[in-house]
């Protein structure tokens, strides 16, 4: 009778698991690498009533073809003409024939390029083919691996997926810039608890795994168990490979032992829907209880009913044995950290009091009243009074937008003439003595200088990291040492440098800005102030340009795009949130932006990007010119925070080559995923684990299918500050892990992180379930790093302790830090 009930349960189980694997499949399939696809940019030779020919190819359209205008407006195809400059974006049919799904008219810049994605046909000994078309490489072609691992040419091989993009030579050959390998891994790692199990397939976390013959399966021992043995409820991890189907097949099935910290959770975004007992955040659903801890900006307890739509929140959830995440811990967050800032910089046109008693002054024709909150400041950053400023003055002004449409000035700075401003974007070199070095850089920094990060989030500069991407913005002393006054930390890593500086000399082939050479090779990009194409020669030592490049392994600076910069140009910088989207202008911060095709779009980072990517919500830095009619244009417009972007931490429970499974939350990986490990460094996402600590940054622009922007490894508390303990005094990287295996026997191993690189005072110590201490496993000075503790259930004594609960703690300097439950079973 019981194994009659086993079968037939199983029966059930297998019809379960059967309308899963039809939901699941359907969404795996869809996973599927998308058609080859080939990008170019030139003019049109010929055009047909289905075709038209642009650098010797012939594109064929049809009805699913979008034909668009340089202003990013629809057009028909009938409008395009033979001459006009065109980029294409095209697909390769099974035929070989291209299909163009984009075609838009764009303004003649001087290059043409080629972008191809596809595999490669062929090798010689300086080209590859992919498509049938034969890029040359030279020593400036940059090749990449996934997740931006650097590559050699000789690392290539026939049959590897890449990305080309290369240009078109006087000769019409066609030389790659840069290549981009993009094979994908066929494995699929992940790690939870059996939800359902069929007669030959299991789901866990919602994916269905099929078992065969060949599929390994052992208990928590590694020794070989049967199918028959497995449970609703155990906790397995899972090694399976991608069938060609779709469908993933089990080739190792392992039980585990459970660990805590695979239930941990941390997120953050806009709330989008509050209901009787839940929020939803990321377009997961995240339940409260009476253990929920809610808490305002400035640690003020609230109520669930002070939640509302639209609210920024941090949340620390806990996942639930029936998959549901229940909050821990919800912050939500100042409105004023989103509030529309905007800088600019000029003589003082006016200034007095107005009839309502309020101070103001008027800066390029915009006026901005202060308060008793407004700071002005002189030289080295001495306090000034209003009675201090004058008509002629140059000032920089800091303000926010007010809910009226008036500005309220934050921060008035008297700026001195003599001093040169500079500005830099790159890693953090070293960090020492309130300096910090970037690109080679030393800025002196103090406690005027401004460090912020997401959402102008206030930080010092003990939160600051080697290898960290940061803006600087600075000034070079008469004594020549340079002066940061802002750092703003960039949270998405970028292969560029951009430097805005003064060229100090000109070689042969390069240019030094701020005492780094910077080499110009046949890509680089050259522009003039109106953003006309202009050779080399026309660099001079005195001009004040922009530089962006990028480092290659040897360290030498390589020029992408160099711009002069006009002197005499009047420019504001604004930092606010698109309100309105129209024909070819952006509003934000209460100012209608008038782009063209001068005005460089960029997303968080750094990529250029056009007009129609960007979304009423976004957070822009605009950098704009006044012109003669008193209107602004847009010279750059920076994506500094998406609404789409957002970011959840946690343990890995599941990972293949295109997919990442972090809580509850499935993400695509993508050639153009960043991975990096803890010290910011770019690694290829096969050095990922299954129980890894990471944090994700996704897109969730398609909620059905978010894509992740970044990976990085290592701890979850820099992310969103909530932590399980805070000491106050004690670093907040300090950490006890969860030991493994729990329960255990004979041994388990305890991870701690010890912060910083000074030597800390430490003790590990374990307690029975009375709080009697039974073992003493360090006792020492311990320099900042991971380490690895071993406890083999006995006491000081050496002898062997009974089976129980016992408890161990991390304690330095004196500071309790932790305290962590583990049983030891004999």
């Amino acid at each position: 009778m019981h194994s009659w009930f086993k079968f037939n349960n199983r029966m059930m189980f297998s019809i379960i698991v059967s309308i899963l694997v039809l939901m699941v499949s359907s969404f795996v399939m869809a996973d599927t690498p998308d058609d080859d696809e080939i990008r170019t940019t030139g003019y049109i030779q010929a055009i047909g009533n289905d075709s038209l020919v642009v650098n010797d190819m012939v594109f064929w359209v049809n009805e699913n073809t979008r034909v668009k205008s340089e202003h990013h407006m629809h057009i028909r195809f009938s409008d395009l003409k033979v001459g006009d400059y065109v980029e294409v974006e095209a697909r390769v049919l099974d035929d070989g024939r291209y299909l163009a799904k984009v075609i838009e008219l764009k303004d003649d810049d001087g290059d043409r390029e080629i972008e191809v994605e596809g595999f490669i046909e062929a090798l010689g000994d300086d080209s590859l083919v992919v498509e049938g078309i034969t890029f040359f490489v030279d020593s400036n072609t940059v090749i990449r691996g996934d997740h931006h691992m650097e590559l050699s040419f000789s690392d290539l091989q026939v049959g590897d997926y890449v990305e080309v993009k290369g240009i078109i030579q006087a000769d019409s050959s066609y030389l790659a810039i840069r290549i981009k390998v993009e094979n994908e891994m066929k494995m699929f790692e992940i790690e939870g608890f059996i939800e359902a199990i069929g007669q030959d397939s299991l789901v866990v976390n919602g994916w269905v795994f099929w078992v065969d013959s060949s599929t390994m399966i052992m208990n928590d021992d590694d020794d070989p168990i049967s199918f028959d043995e497995l449970q609703v409820g155990q906790f397995v991890e899972i090694k399976a490979e991608r069938q060609p189907d779709g469908s993933y097949l089990a080739r190792k099935i392992k039980l585990e032992d459970y660990d805590d910290d695979f239930m941990k959770m941390e997120l953050e975004g806009f709330i989008q829907e509050v209901g009787p007992d839940y929020i939803m955040v990321n377009f997961m659903q995240i339940f409260v209880d009476s253990s929920t801890v809610i808490e305002a900006d400035d640690d003020s307890l609230l109520q669930f009913s002070d939640l509302q739509v639209n609210m920024y929140v941090e949340v620390k959830a806990i996942r639930q044995m029936d998959g549901t995440l229940l909050a821990k811990k919800i912050e939500v967050k100042r409105e004023d950290d989103y509030s529309d800032e905007f800088e600019i910089k000029g003589p003082i046109d006016d200034l007095g009091i107005d009839s309502t008693n309020t101070q103001y002054i008027v800066v390029r024709g915009i006026t901005f009243l202060l308060n008793d909150q407004t700071r002005i400041e002189g030289k080295h950053h001495t306090p000034l009074t209003f009675d201090d400023l004058s008509v002629g003055t140059v000032v920089e002004v800091e303000a926010v937008l007010q809910a009226d449409g008036s500005y309220l000035a934050k921060k008035i700075k008297v700026k001195e003439s003599q001093l040169v401003e500079i500005e830099l974007t790159a890693p953090i070199d070293t960090l020492y003595n309130n300096v910090v070095v970037v690109a080679g850089i030393p800025f002196q920094t103090d406690s005027s200088t401004e460090i912020y990060g997401r959402h102008r989030t206030p930080l010092t500069f003990a939160d600051l990291r080697i290898g960290m991407i940061v803006k600087v913005k600075g000034y070079q002393l008469q004594d020549g040492s340079f002066y940061a006054y802002r750092i703003k930390v960039e949270e998405l890593w970028r292969e560029e440098v951009e430097f805005e500086a003064v060229i100090d000399s000109v070689g042969f082939d390069w240019i030094a800005v701020l005492g780094q050479k910077i080499y110009v090779t046949d890509s680089t990009r050259i522009y003039d102030e109106s953003k006309n194409p202009v050779d080399f020669s026309y660099l001079q030592a005195g001009q004040w340009v922009e530089v962006k490049a990028f480092i290659q392994s040897d360290g030498k600076l390589i020029a992408i795009k160099i711009k002069v910069k006009d002197v005499n140009r009047v420019e504001i910088e604004i930092h606010a949130t698109i309100d309105t989207l129209y024909a070819n202008i952006v509003r934000a911060g209460g100012i209608n932006f008038l782009v063209d095709n001068r005005t460089e779009i960029l997303d968080q980072s750094g990529d250029s990007i056009t007009l129609g990517d960007l979304s009423i919500g976004m957070v822009v830095e605009i950098k704009a010119v006044q012109e003669a009619d008193g209107s602004y244009r847009a010279l750059r417009i920076k994506v500094e925070d998406d609404p789409n972007v957002n970011t959840v931490a946690g343990s890995v429970a599941g990972l293949s080559g295109g997919q990442l499974v972090v809580g509850n939350t499935s993400v695509d990986l993508t050639p153009q995923t960043v991975v990096l490990d803890q010290n910011f460094n770019p690694i290829s996402v096969d050095q990922l684990n299954l129980g890894d600590q990471v944090t994700v940054w996704a897109d969730y622009s398609d909620p059905s299918n978010p894509q992740a922007v970044q990976v990085q490894q290592g701890t979850t508390d820099t992310v969103t500050g909530l932590e399980d303990d805070p000491i106050s005094g004690i670093p907040t990287r300090f950490e006890l892990g969860q030991n493994y295996p729990n329960p255990f026997n004979p041994s388990t191993t305890i991870p701690v992180t010890i912060a910083g690189n000074e030597w800390q005072n430490v003790q590990l110590i374990v307690y029975n379930i009375l709080g009697q201490k039974v073992r003493t496993l360090f006792n020492g000075v311990l320099q900042g790093g991971t380490y690895k503790f071993q406890w083999n259930g006995r006491n000081d004594q050496g002898q062997i302790l009974p089976s129980g609960i016992y408890f161990y703690r991390l304690t330095v300097n004196q500071q309790p830090i932790q305290t962590r439950r583990m049983i030891f079973l004999k």
